[in-house]
């Protein structure tokens, strides 16, 4: 008992260096997005589409502790971002996360199983959509 407690004890970390990439084509969404991270001490740069947001990891890969990515991007795909990310031995461990909005097949329909599945081929670390607000 007295090792589990000394591990937690000594688990602490500061996230308040953090930059996050953050890539949504909806400009309220980035806003109100920048905001949760910056409650959290998270700096973010905000990018509009795909093509953005890869020019600026391609750029300064090192710069940038993750990459928050909306999975309906244009230019490139979040797809596509994650698995060059992946191929590249200097970012292939970037954190990379979706955020899925979109409700194409109407208010209640959970995320496409194809979208998901791409996800996880370029090893997402996390995929949130709208229907994980309650958890």
């Amino acid at each position: 008992m007295g090792l589990c407690r000394s591990r937690v004890s000594v688990v602490s970390f500061d996230i308040s260096r953090y930059l996050v990439l953050l890539a949504h084509p909806d400009r309220h969404t980035r806003t109100r997005l920048q905001a949760m991270l910056q409650a959290a001490d998270i700096d973010a740069v905000l990018v509009a589409d795909g093509m953005q947001a890869w020019r600026a990891l391609d750029a300064t890969p090192e710069h940038y502790d993750a990459v928050l990515l909306d999975h309906g991007l244009s230019g490139m795909s979040a797809i596509e971002i994650v698995r060059r990310l992946r191929d590249c031995a200097a970012t292939a461990a970037l954190p990379a996360l979706f955020v899925d909005g979109a409700d194409l097949a109407g208010p209640d329909a959970p995320p496409d199983d194809a979208e998901l599945l791409g996800a996880l081929k370029v090893a997402i670390e996390d995929y949130r959509s709208r229907f994980d607000r309650a958890s």
